[in-house]
Formats: structure tokens, sequence, C-alpha cells
């Protein structure tokens, strides 16, 4: 029943990407769809730092203030861009407008972009602006109503002349530093959501997530987003402390000590690498990549880890115009149990021309995936890969003299990860039952698959059961249906399987959620909730098997961090 082939049409209908069409307005269903994939405050925010790039402003200014409508916060955004009159300001928020003829030397090149990342972070946006020579206009949009009609003024208005100082609200007319010469615009998202900020927040603890650096558990930060323009095209600050790049050869120690390689620099200072991509047309396309190693800084001790006991850590990662496509990793792939290749990153920037014109997917505005560039005989990730090859190699083999030692040398070490625990347990139970089925060994492991990567991008998915993606979460949340969504984009396929060790917090809306999902883009999540003993009795048994104390600990580790 789900088993046709995914038509570029239904994979723009997947990505939620395609404006072309008449956009559903019952309850906010577009608005809903689209910011759906919208998780972090800084995703958001970087969708109007984009927009401020793309209108030739250098400067964002980010205020975070207790809210005068509610008990939570207020984000404003003061840029020194183009600024807005009154046809922008009402395309802007035009409901089915679309950007794509910015062109290709932009950030923000296609999508809904503002809109969609205002309805995930706030309950009511509103923008005021003025361009050289021009007067004030200003306009909201308020989440609150369940609309019927784009037309709703309560939903959605535009003001100019006095009418801008009869409804703007003051706080955000308090933030125009000289209405005589201010040439730009100001954001603010009213009443940031919770979901978006940490437990009991305040205005101090807000702040200092959005300054935060690239962490080993968290990439959505805009010190790494903007890592490579940030104070070169664009200068950020937040409550008037700028934001720093961070990741990839940005690292260091509290004392200045960098926290990461930078391979080739012998051959050019910055370590740039030139090569030449032929494209699904053709046609030679040049590519620019950086090779960087990141080391582990313990705090504690002040001690310095070259290259990781962790598998599998080398990442590609593809910018377009300084800025990173996508937020989904992209594992090298073929290099298996090996350690010497550390956590080395490959940045690859691609020319924004062959990404806008081979891969109209190509956003991390949605399903943060980068999935069909070019025809399906065309496989971008291992011509990718292929390309990089003899310089991957040499980066591991550059790392296995000079940062391997006997605490972290190539030896095979078992992984107490939770989620390769139960990947593993779930492995034996899948092939326990084939083999009672009659399977032979060799047939079996073109069958039960581990550590899948059969995606154009190498992207692995924890098993392949038969054909079928299968992703195993501790205790699985929306994010999980997402990360599903992303699976069968890049694989092509309508199904998948998704297994929840721990009951899913407020099942009820998990569910809901899930076929929500499945009727929007049409695809199947078989979802497994192993702590179903009456549902799952045998599956049961089988995972909820006495964890040893290694495992005990890494689950201990790994809740604490979820808290």
């Amino acid at each position: 029943m789900y088993t046709q082939k995914l038509s570029p049409q239904i994979i723009e209908d997947v990505i939620a990407f395609n404006w072309d069409v008449t956009p559903s307005v019952v309850g906010n269903k577009t608005l809903k769809a689209l910011s759906g994939a919208i998780k972090k405050l800084a995703q958001a925010l970087s969708e109007a730092v984009d927009n401020i790039i793309d209108e030739g402003g250098n400067l964002a200014e980010i205020f975070v203030k207790n809210s005068k409508t509610s008990g939570r916060f207020d984000i404003f955004i003061r840029d020194n861009g183009a600024g807005l009159n009154l046809n922008k300001i009402q395309n802007m928020f035009k409901i089915g407008s679309s950007s794509s003829s910015k062109g290709h030397n932009t950030m923000g090149w296609k999508g809904v972009g503002i809109k969609a990342a205002a309805h995930a972070t706030s309950e009511k946006f509103w923008v005021i602006g003025r361009e050289k020579g021009g007067e004030l206009v200003s306009a909201f949009m308020d989440f609150t109503i369940n609309v019927d009609n784009w037309a709703d003024k309560q939903f959605s208005n535009v003001f100019s002349g006095e009418d801008v100082y009869n409804n703007t609200p003051r706080e955000l007319l308090e933030l125009i530093p000289s209405e005589k010469d201010f040439v730009g615009c100001i954001q603010m998202f009213n009443n940031i959501k919770k979901r978006m900020v940490q437990r009991n927040p305040d205005v101090t603890s807000v702040v200092k997530k959005l300054l935060q650096c690239k962490s080993s558990t968290s990439r959505n930060s805009l010190s790494y987003i903007y890592r490579e323009i940030l104070n070169k095209e664009i200068k950020i600050t937040v409550n008037g402390q700028h934001l720093i790049s961070s990741g990839h050869g940005h690292e260091s120690t509290p004392d200045g000590k960098p926290l990461s390689h930078r391979y080739f620099r012998n051959q050019h200072p910055d370590g740039e690498r030139v090569y030449t991509l032929i494209g699904p047309d053709g046609l030679s396309w040049d590519i620019t990549v950086f090779y960087t190693l990141s080391f582990k800084f313990d705090e504690k001790n002040a001690q310095i880890t070259k290259v990781t006991s962790t598998l599998n850590q080398g990442e590609i990662h593809l910018l377009r115009n300084g800025k990173e496509v996508t937020t989904c990793k992209i594992p090298i792939p073929s290099y298996g149990n090996n350690y010497a290749i550390g956590e080395l990153h490959v940045d690859v920037h691609m020319s924004p021309k062959f990404i806008d014109e081979h891969s109209e997917l190509a956003s991390n505005k949605t399903l943060e995936s980068l999935s069909a560039i070019g025809p399906d005989d065309y496989n971008f990730g291992k011509i990718l890969v292929d390309l990089l090859r003899r310089d991957l190699d040499f980066a591991i083999q550059f790392n296995r003299v000079n940062f391997l030692s006997s605490s972290n040398d190539a030896r095979s070490k078992k992984t107490h990860h939770p989620e390769f625990i139960y990947r593993d347990r779930y492995y034996e139970f899948l092939r326990e039952n084939y083999l009672e089925e009659g399977t032979d060994e060799v047939e079996l492991k073109n069958i039960v698959i581990k550590e899948d990567s059969n995606g154009i991008y190498g992207t692995r998915n924890d098993l392949t059961d038969n054909g079928k993606i299968v992703e195993i979460k501790v205790q699985a949340d929306q994010n999980s249906i997402g990360q599903c969504l992303n699976y069968m984009t890049q694989r092509k396929t309508r199904e998948c399987r998704l297994i929840s060790i721990a009951c899913p917090k407020n099942l009820e809306k998990f569910e809901k959620f899930l076929k929500e999902s499945e009727d929007h883009y049409n695809v199947k999540i078989d979802f497994v909730n192993v702590s179903n003993r009456k549902k799952n009795r045998f599956l049961h048994s089988e995972m909820m098997q006495e964890l040893t104390p290694e495992e005990h600990l890494a689950l201990k580790k790994f809740k604490n961090k979820k808290k």
C-alpha cells in the first residue's frame, strides 16, 4: 500500500517546500506544517538573520526582555538593512508568497522563512521598519487566532502613517534609536513558547543560551550556524554581548589554546582544498573544502583529548554561501571501526547555483535534509566521498601517527550508548525470529542490516529489516517522528518502524501527532511501544533484560542529560 516510488512532487510535499499552491488556512494548518520542524530558538532566529543579510544589513542586535503581556519573554531583533516600505511589508506578511526570485547569492534563498519561524516560536509576531527617505510601516500576525480567512484583520494587518503609532506595541517603538535617521527593521517575537526555552528560565538564562557555543550535544547555536561569516559579513549581539564563532576550527580552551587541528596548512594558509565535481548535468563545479579535527576538552582536569574513543565521528557538512545547508550530519562512510578518524569535520563549500538548480529541497528550514540532488542514477554522496577519499585517507593516517596514544588507540571497544544497547538487542531479536522461520545465515545478512547507510549521503539509520527502515529510541518524541520522515525522504520510501523502549511522555498527544504526520505526508510509521507488555510480550522480554553495570551507567547518564 505504501510502496510506490516517491516522485519529485511528493518529495516537495514531504519537505513542505512548494509554495506554488494555495496554502490551507483552516486552523493555521499550513503554518503548523511548515513550522513543525523548527525545534530550537536558534533555528528560528537564523531565519531573521538570513533576511537581514539578504537586505544588505551587517548588524543584528538581539534583545531578550520580560514580556509585558505574559510571564514569558519577548525577543526583539534590530537591524541596519535596507528597511521596509508598504509594498515590501505587505509581501512579507502575505501567506503563500515566495522568495525564489532572490537569486543564488542570498542566504534565505527560498521558502516560507520568517513566517514559519515566528509561528514556531511565538504567539504573536510584529515587524516595524523604514527605508531610506520613507515612512515607518508595521505589521503583525497573531497565531492565537484560529483563522478561517487569511484576510482576517485580527489575524494579520499592516499599518502606515499615524496608524503605526496607534497600533504598534510601545516596547517595539521604544527600540527605534532615532525615527528621523532610522533605516532598517525591528522584529518582535511576542511571548516565546515554553518549548523553545529551558525549564523555569529567566532573561539571563535565555541570553546565555543564545550566546552559547557549539557543544558535543548541540549544534543548534547561532555561533555555529554562522561560524564562517560571523563578524565578517554579519555582527550579532545578544543584550549587548557579541557573538563569536564556534566549531570546526573556532574552538579554544579558556586560556586560549586551540582545540582543533586544520589539515593541509602546509599547502595553503587556511588549509583550503579545491576540487572539481561533475554534476548530474555533466558540467564541472568547483568546490572548496576544509578538513578540521576537533579536540575534546575536559574542564575539570584541563585535559585535551585529540582523538576520541568513540566510533564513526567523522562528518561531512555542506555549506551554501558560508552557511550550512543542513543541520543533518553526513557521516563519512566505509571506515568502519577506525578510531583514528576522530571528530574529523569536512566543510564542503558548494556553489549555491549547484544546490539551487539540482536540489530544490536544499533547505534547513524544514526536515533538515539535503536530498534528491540530481536523477536517481546520480549518487551525490558516493561521488563526493570518492572525490575526497585521498585526502580523507591522509587525514586519518596523520591522526594515527600524531594523535593516537595507548589510552585511545584504534582497538575495537564496546560502545555503551543507550540507543546502541537497544539497537543490538533488537537486532538479535529479529535475527532469532528469522532463523526460527528457516532463514539461513547467508540470506539473513541481506535482510537484517545494522547501521544501514544506503542513503545518498551515507546517513545511517539504526537497522533495516527486510528493506524497512527501523529507528530505535530510548523514549520517542516528536523529534523522532521528524527523524523518520527525514530517513524516508532520503531513501525514497513511505514506510518506517519507530521503536520506543520507554513510553513517550504524553502518549495520547504523541500518537495524535504521529497520525497527523502520517496523514499529512502520506506515509506509514509503524510505532512500537516496547513498554506495553500486553501488546509486545516477547519483544518486551528481550529488550528489558537486565543491564550490565556499564550499560546501566550509560543509561543513567543519558537520562540526566535529557533532563
